[in-house]
């Protein structure tokens, strides 16, 4: 069963969602930065100035520190295979994945939660531990599919910046260097993020499984920047589209505590 709820990994009730895709001049290339306090254990140390303001200005073109902050519910669908709600404020979380007839509901702060696979509720300690572990792995790589332009500063990460690089597009970006320390259940990953010099919008992503590989797995564009809520997000990755993403101001909390089917 375990084996049939994964995917893709990386290695490691008012609804605001729609509203269309916000086009940004290519003259308008002086976004400022913005108050956006890193995570306490952010590597300020071994991150240099210029890629810390690059992600500063990064996370302004995404709608800005304080809009993220205040965006309490979102939902998203991890290219048809799992569908996701996180109340970000308590880190409730809720995963579906119909593939399996399973249903996640558990807290990804506390590890805590419950599990239904079709019919059935495992309650056994180990069965169910292995359930929410795979739950926790299976939030972790797809938010950070989702949302990464948004945890740049987030806990455990070291930020570098390099030369400008030529994108999959031939048209040069802003780069900066990920690596995590302590962080995710696959530390050693490092990425190249593509920062576009005009908008300051992330538009790629470069993969290395390990700190010293020098071409990357796998490269992959952010594409299609759409308003929902206060934010905008990029629902378009290369030829894959993460769809049913919406953000919400209220939401019934027996989306997290419930098996139900939700209507959201």
């Amino acid at each position: 069963m375990i084996k049939s709820l994964l995917f893709i990994f990386v290695f490691a009730n008012i609804l605001f969602a729609s509203c269309g895709e916000k086009k940004v001049p290519k003259s308008e290339n002086n976004v400022k930065s913005e108050v956006n306090p890193a995570h306490v254990d952010f590597d300020v140390l071994h991150s240099d100035k210029k890629a810390i303001e690059i992600a500063n200005k990064v996370m302004k073109s995404m709608g800005g520190r304080e809009n993220w902050d205040n965006t309490k519910y979102l939902k998203w669908n991890f290219f048809g295979k799992r569908l996701h709600y996180w109340n970000k404020e308590t880190g409730d979380i809720r995963i579906e994945i119909p593939s399996s007839d399973a249903i996640i509901l558990m807290n990804i702060n506390t590890l805590e939660g419950k599990v239904k696979l079709g019919d059935v509720e495992p309650t056994k300690a180990d069965s169910l531990d292995k359930y929410l572990d795979l739950g926790k792995e299976m939030w972790i790589n797809d938010s950070y599919w989702m949302f990464m332009p948004f945890k740049l500063k987030d806990d455990g990460v070291t930020l570098k910046s390099k030369q400008k690089r030529m994108m999959l597009d031939n048209e040069y970006a802003h780069a900066l260097e990920l690596t995590f320390s302590g962080v995710g259940e696959t530390p050693d990953n490092r990425y190249i993020i593509y920062v576009d010099t005009y908008d300051y919008k992330v538009r790629q992503w470069d993969f290395f499984p390990t700190p010293t590989m020098i071409k990357p797995a796998f490269s992959t564009t952010w594409d299609n920047y759409l308003q929902y809520g206060n934010i905008e997000l990029a629902n378009v990755r290369s030829t894959d589209t993460l769809t049913d993403i919406a953000v919400f101001e209220e939401l019934s909390e027996t989306v997290f505590t419930s098996f139900d089917k939700q209507v959201k």
